[in-house]
């Protein structure tokens, strides 16, 4: 269980960069910020996770359901309720939480003003769809793909992958669905994740349902 706890450290660690905008304005980009921006407004209360990870010789394989049980500065605080297996040592896991490393996406994928690059006449799941892509190159680089209802802007799922040298790699794909909020949000989530700081190496997956969304206070 030590390189869960380790793998939770390096992902505050690795969440301190920032990224910077470009203005471009396209009226279906903007609808689908407006889309993101109100399902910034729910987070799910129950995510069961599966983690499977490897590093510095250990193997964990570890079925976790964690659950919101507090807030700060109105963000949600997640405690692990069950782990199988459950620690050797008695201890509790610490949450695995990929969504702070990459609010620096989710920034530009907040901004109207973010620049996009565009492509219509597209497919998602047999779906019509218009797919976004934001692209930030140099050091540190982030690839997000966006597949949206070509009319409304609505969200079908986003691919982000992001590289951070020396710290990260991840990729990660979240599917979009309808929920009684009149809001479709992101209830399936897969991410590959590759921790790259020397001595501290790590790869895995992590696999997660969401469920039970609240809004926030």
């Amino acid at each position: 269980m030590k390189l869960i706890f380790k793998l939770a450290a390096l992902l505050m660690l690795a969440s301190t960069y920032s990224y910077s905008a470009a203005q471009v304005l396209d009226p279906l980009w903007q609808k689908t910020v407006q889309h993101l921006q109100k399902a910034q407004n729910y987070v799910a209360h129950d995510i069961d996770q599966k983690l499977e990870a490897e590093g510095n010789g250990e193997k964990k394989n570890v079925v976790m359901k964690i659950q919101q049980t507090a807030w700060k500065d109105k963000n949600p605080v997640y405690t692990v309720i069950s782990a199988d297996p459950k620690p050797k040592d008695g201890g509790t896991p610490k949450v695995v939480d990929f969504e702070d490393v990459m609010k620096v996406v989710f920034k530009l994928m907040l901004t109207e003003q973010t620049k996009v690059t565009r492509m219509d006449a597209q497919k998602f799941e047999g779906l019509n769809a218009t797919l976004f892509q934001i692209k930030e190159g140099g050091v540190q680089s982030i690839d997000a793909k966006l597949w949206v209802h070509p009319e409304t802007g609505e969200v079908y799922s986003y691919h982000i992958q992001m590289s951070i040298p020396l710290m990260v790699e991840l990729d990660s794909k979240v599917r979009f669905a309808e929920t009684a909020f009149g809001v479709r949000l992101g209830q399936y989530r897969e991410t590959h994740f590759k921790i790259k700081i020397p001595f501290k190496k790590a790869t895995g997956n992590l696999n997660e349902t969401l469920s039970n969304w609240i809004p926030r206070p």
